[in-house]
């Protein structure tokens, strides 16, 4: 997580999960040595066990595209938007009126582990929106996240 602009008008939030990219890579990698080597895919059909590795070479490149990506949150009190950009292979962008902003929600940690957006803004309408990623296994998230809700809660003046 990186601040990369901060004025008394605009705010900018950046996320490049490097860690995160680096953890679910190993996957990868094991993976891959894993129907390498490890496994031969039998010519007989009744041992389907060792095709347990493709599926999950799968889910892993799906998790890895759909949660793991580069988010920039803009907060501009000039024009009055936020945006929000999530780019890996391909770049979204949404943009809503910074009015529409509601609170912040900070997640805990649980019995799935340490969230990969800890800090979420909260629209009029219940949608929430990821402020940044992290992956706490190599930092102190709970420090970063307060850091990250103090720096949104001070420049838009909510009440947390």
């Amino acid at each position: 997580m990186e601040i990369r602009e901060q004025t008394s008008t605009k705010l900018v939030i950046y996320s490049k999960p490097v860690k995160i990219w680096l953890f679910v890579s190993l996957f990868v990698v094991a993976e891959f040595y894993m129907l390498l080597f490890g496994y031969e895919i039998p010519p007989n059909p009744t041992q389907r066990y060792q095709w347990i590795v493709i599926p999950f070479m799968v889910f892993t490149l799906f998790f890895f595209y759909s949660w793991l990506t580069i988010i920039t949150l803009t907060l501009d009190k000039e024009t009055g938007m936020l945006k929000l950009e999530k780019q890996l292979l391909t770049k979204t962008t949404l943009e809503k009126p910074l009015a529409e902003i509601s609170r912040l929600e900070l997640r805990q940690a649980d019995t799935e582990g340490t969230p990969i957006h800890p800090v979420h803004l909260v629209l009029k309408s219940g949608e929430k929106l990821p402020a940044y990623s992290t992956l706490g296994w190599f930092s102190n998230w709970q420090i970063e996240q307060q850091q990250v809700a103090t720096t949104i809660t001070d420049f838009l003046n909510l009440q947390q």
